[in-house]
């Protein structure tokens, strides 16, 4: 029996999203949440032949794909996922492929990173707690038109446009994964950015931005 496990499955959507009855003599298995570190993993992802992860949530470090020796193929929702050691994934044979998803989904990242933008910049929280507590407009807002938008590392997904949309001057810093073709980033260090509204994308764990 082909065995394959779905992880991080954090909402438990997993299942809906695929007709997993097709497959003949197949057992499927959902993690919904994250395992603390290499030794629960190995125990937990242990006889699978298929494992399919969720972005970079959890690490494939050679030594956890060394504790797999069961593991046939790696399945990871994107088409990059720096959390996956591919040298040993090659060296073992391991296959591992992505999933570009859909059309509609492409901009989801620079979506939700705008609407926090805008939910900042507005002070959605506090005026919505303000509000609920009978009050109105505790403070004047301000506005982002005008105003430089740093971007600093990679994929950018779109939140350039949205920043000259909106008025805005984008700042990109760092590797757009050559689809606008900026520099590829090198840290550190990165060149001082300077603005007042900076989104730093980067693949878990790697984001290299400290208190400095």
């Amino acid at each position: 029996m082909l065995k394959i496990l779905l992880l991080d499955d954090y909402q438990g959507r997993a299942r809906e999203w695929a007709v997993w009855s097709v497959l003949p003599d197949t057992q499927v298995d959902v993690l919904e949440h994250a395992l603390p570190d290499l030794a629960a993993r190995a125990a937990r992802f242990a006889g699978y032949q298929v494992i399919v992860a969720m972005r970079e949530r959890t690490l494939f470090s050679q030594e956890l794909i060394a504790a797999l020796p069961d593991l046939q193929l790696l399945v990871t929702t994107g088409m990059r996922n720096a959390a996956i050691d591919m040298a040993a994934c090659a060296q073992r044979g391991i296959t591992v492929c992505g999933a570009p998803g859909s059309q509609t989904s492409a901009g989801a990242t620079a979506e939700l990173a705008w609407a926090l933008m805008l939910a900042l910049a507005k002070r959605l929280p506090r005026s919505r707690q303000a509000l609920l507590e009978g009050h109105w407009q505790p403070e004047v807002t301000q506005s982002l038109a005008g105003r430089t938008l740093g971007l600093a590392g990679l994929g950018w997904a779109g939140l350039d446009k949205l920043g000259q949309a909106m008025g805005m001057q984008p700042n990109p810093q760092g590797n757009s994964g050559g689809r606008w073709g900026w520099a590829p980033f090198e840290a550190p260090p990165l060149t001082p950015l300077r603005s007042p509204v900076l989104s730093p994308i980067y693949p878990r764990p790697c984001c290299p931005i400290s208190a400095s």
